[in-house]
């Protein structure tokens, strides 16, 4: 996400005139980062929950679940924070005068806790959601990051509907990236798996 903002946003923001910010701050732009954390700790707690008989058998030195942590107090941390994540993009989609990325906590929770009873089972579905929540997360970076930086500039650049459109465009193709690398690595790995089987 900060390679996302200085590296790709800000760029394309100082090619149309130099000497122009993000308009994000740097507080609000951690709690975003924050939400991917919170997310991506949640989806890891749920999939070793729902894998502890598996990990007992193919990692058995690493099972916590059941072990250190009992299954009720990982599945309350999880549900916290999916909870923290999602109240966190309330906080900014409030501040920000934007909703509709409040869909994207919601989405990618929801994914991660059908994953593994449902999805990790169905080879190429499994691969898939794993992709999406991926290729999310370039969008995060920009949801706030874009909205914010054109509606601040808006009186001062002419062509800001047109920066704009360029800001989404070259996000929305790092998440394409992002999707299809993902995909791909995880299906040549597990085609790997059954080639070696």
């Amino acid at each position: 996400m900060l390679v996302m903002r200085k590296f790709l946003l800000l760029p394309l923001l100082n090619s149309n005139c130099d000497g122009l910010e993000l308009q994000m701050g740097d507080i609000d732009f951690i709690l975003s980062i924050l939400v991917v954390i919170l997310l991506t700790a949640s989806g890891n707690i749920i999939n070793d929950y729902f894998d502890v008989k598996v990990d007992k058998i193919n990692k058995p030195d690493r099972v916590i679940i059941g072990k250190q942590v009992k299954r009720r107090v990982a599945m309350m941390l999880h549900q916290v924070l999916n909870f923290g994540s999602i109240a966190i993009s309330g906080y900014l989609c409030f501040k920000y005068g934007i909703w509709w990325p409040i869909a994207i906590p919601i989405l990618v929770a929801t994914l991660l806790w059908w994953y593994s009873p449902v999805f990790k089972k169905m080879n190429f579905l499994g691969n898939l959601v794993v992709a999406v929540c991926v290729s999310i997360i370039p969008i995060w970076a920009g949801a706030f990051e874009i909205t914010e930086t054109a509606t601040h500039y808006a009186d001062s650049i002419s062509n800001i509907s047109a920066l704009k459109t360029k800001m989404w465009f070259w996000t929305g193709m790092y998440s394409a990236f992002a999707f299809l690398l993902t995909l791909i690595k995880r299906s040549t790995k597990r085609f790997g798996r059954f080639e070696r089987r």
